[in-house]
């Protein structure tokens, strides 16, 4: 349930001055992009089995 890179990023985008819904948006945005693209390459995978 933590992910370090996150907080990372997230710490990151504080630091340079963006509101902290901003930054958790970012965050959510940011892993929604990873979960899709997670879900591609495993369709993927059970297409070319």
């Amino acid at each position: 349930r933590f992910d370090p890179d996150m907080k990372a990023f997230f710490t990151r985008l504080k630091q340079q001055g963006k509101p902290g819904k901003v930054a958790l948006v970012a965050v959510m945005r940011k892993m929604i992009i990873i979960l899709n693209a997670r879900m591609r390459d495993a369709n993927a995978t059970v297409l070319d089995a």
